[in-house]
């Protein structure tokens, strides 16, 4: 596994990304836990809050019936998340999480998984994703947590990163109830370009991620 320079969100970081297509996603432990969280339901409004290649969109929607909506800022990872559009009521827009094209409460349910710890305004980020949430809405956050050496062995791995700023387990918990109310959280992993019996270590044993069941109280 090659190191690369991760600069800025170029088409070489979302086609790793979209190497999770080689792992089902039922097998990852972050992505299992944000389907079991969420528990779309047929004709739902369901917004990825930075969608990369689409995987967790078509994961979600396709056996649901959810209408899924992904946004993200690049237009690389768009192409693909587009090229590979599944059977299922989903749509890609081109936006920034800061300033989302989506009127108040559009949303019946959001997932935000490895994307905040991208962006500069994370405070702005999170005030636009409440906005656009329903009353009575759920969303999940996730992260990579600092405090995983399942996150310094990525880093010794992948090298450098477009990461702004990245938390803790309890800090990313505190940010996150900031804006909403929170329910449970839980650690987990989302690793999936690694042999099979590394994964198992990684999601059974390291778990580098933080996940947030989170929800905007009901008007």
């Amino acid at each position: 596994m090659k190191k690369f320079k991760l600069f800025r969100h170029d088409s070489e970081y979302y086609r790793i990304y979209e190497k999770r297509r080689e792992t089902p996603l039922e097998e990852i432990p972050s992505f299992k836990w944000m389907r079991d969280t969420l528990a779309l339901k047929e004709g739902e409004r369901f917004l990825d809050a930075g969608c990369g290649e689409g995987g967790l969109v078509r994961f979600l929607c396709v056996s649901s019936g959810a209408k899924g909506t992904g946004v993200d800022s690049s237009e690389a990872a768009l192409a693909l998340a587009r090229a590979q559009k599944a059977s299922c009521a989903c749509e890609f827009i081109g936006a920034d999480l800061c300033a989302l094209p989506f009127k108040d409460g559009e949303f019946d349910k959001i997932a935000c998984f490895n994307v905040i710890e991208h962006i500069v305004d994370q405070q702005k980020a999170m005030r636009e994703l409440l906005r656009v949430l329903k009353p009575g809405g759920v969303a999940v956050f996730g992260t990579n947590i600092k405090d995983s050496l399942s996150w310094r062995i990525y880093q010794l791995v992948i090298g450098e990163h477009t990461h702004t700023h990245e938390f803790y387990y309890g800090e990313f918990v505190a940010f996150v109830a900031r804006f909403f109310s929170v329910g449970a959280h839980a650690r987990t992993s989302g690793v999936f370009r690694a042999p099979r019996p590394l994964r198992w270590i990684f999601h059974n044993v390291l778990k580098g991620d933080v996940m947030v069941r989170a929800a905007k109280p009901a008007a």
